[in-house]
């Protein structure tokens, strides 16, 4: 298999050495483009269209498939517009199993987008597509270390974590970091970035401090070796900031959640679900209930209208919860989670979690009204 990072090397060069000006200027417009993902996104996709037209006119479906894959790799990561991302990536897995892209080395990085799109819109009610997914690339992947694969796992986890599979989403990202002690390729300690944040969550769900702390700063050295990883340096930085609340160090806490709140003011990429449940985290061990219901607040204003229905109704529930330990929940609150469970195809577990919610709800109205 080519390497997806490698053969972009090989070819502005060889364009360097042909000194073919009309394909290494589009060779060096799409590096470009990627250099725009977190700080302006809009202005990647245009770039991306841009290359997208070079190369068809220059004859390269190689250059033009490359620029249909990373359009959905935007409208996902980066826009969060997953409802353009599904129709971005469904194209791509479409054109993939066209003869001139058999051996693409981004083939199946459209079919790893195709899988992340079901994760993030509706992991539930999407099921049995991700199970299936997850099977065709287990088989096509080679086995060992490989960014494919990597990806592939990342997605897997996701999965884990959603369904509360707690336990085997640790098994996963472990396993992602022992692949990546065996890497040869240095490029690919970015995917080192995922699995430590996730491990960061989880270990805090266990409160495991020391692992939260250790996987923190292992994080926070490898993004800051990467050109565009700010909003990952900020998210290791909050949950350092958590570690050291939880030590006792509240001065030191506060400076580095500071430096993280302001890491990601310049940055247009929509925050992720990472960066919230970390901001939520560090909050709630803070006891500031208020804040932390403010970040789900934030997060829902994120995620309106872009087409992640699962995730809107995960995070409106733990809206719920925290508004329900700050004695604050109302009916209006259950009715707008439940109003948000209309898209889901497998909407069961979030409407048990809202009706637990309701009796929570109560059982504290007869005390509420004794106390007055």
């Amino acid at each position: 298999m080519i390497d997806i990072w490698e053969w972009f090397k090989d070819k502005e060069l060889e364009y360097e050495d042909q000194k073919d000006k009309a394909r290494l200027a589009m060779a060096r417009s799409f590096f470009s483009a990627l250099d725009l993902q977190e700080t302006n996104p809009r202005a990647m996709i245009a770039k991306l269209r841009q290359v997208r037209a070079r190369a068809k006119l220059l004859g390269e479906p190689w250059w033009g498939f490359l620029s249909e894959v990373w359009l959905a790799q935007a409208y996902s990561c980066y826009i969060g517009d997953l409802r353009e991302a599904l129709r971005q990536a469904l194209h791509c897995v479409h054109e993939s199993r066209k003869l001139v892209l058999r051996e693409h080395p981004w083939r199946l990085a459209a079919h790893n987008i195709l899988l992340g799109c079901y994760v993030d819109i509706d992991v539930l009610g999407y099921a049995a597509a991700i199970r299936e997914t997850l099977y065709e690339l287990d088989r096509e992947i080679p086995a060992g270390p490989n960014a494919h694969r990597y990806v592939m796992l990342g997605y897997q986890r996701r999965s884990l974590i959603e369904q509360g599979k707690l336990r085997q989403a640790e098994k996963n990202a472990l396993h992602v970091l022992d692949l990546l002690d065996e890497d040869d390729n240095d490029d690919n300690s970015f995917y080192l970035l995922s699995p430590l944040h996730h491990l960061c969550w989880l270990c805090f769900k266990t409160k495991d401090w020391e692992r939260v702390r250790a996987f923190a700063i292992e994080a926070e050295a490898t993004a800051r070796t990467r050109d565009t990883s700010e909003a990952d340096i900020a998210v290791s930085q909050i949950w350092q900031a958590t570690a050291e609340r939880q030590a006792g160090d509240a001065a030191r806490a506060k400076r580095l959640f500071r430096k993280a709140h302001e890491r990601m003011k310049p940055l247009q990429a929509v925050p992720g679900d990472n960066y919230f449940d970390a901001v939520v985290a560090f909050h709630e061990l803070g006891e500031d209930l208020d804040l932390a219901e403010r970040a789900r607040e934030q997060q829902l204003k994120v995620l309106e209208g872009k087409g992640q229905v699962g995730l809107q109704c995960d995070v409106r529930i733990k809206r719920c919860e925290l508004l329900a330990r700050l004695g604050r929940l109302a009916r209006r609150d259950l009715d707008c989670a439940r109003k948000a469970l209309a898209p889901l195809k497998a909407p069961k577990a979030y409407e048990k979690r809202i009706r637990q919610l309701e009796k929570l709800m109560e059982r504290a109205a007869p005390k509420a009204s004794r106390s007055s």
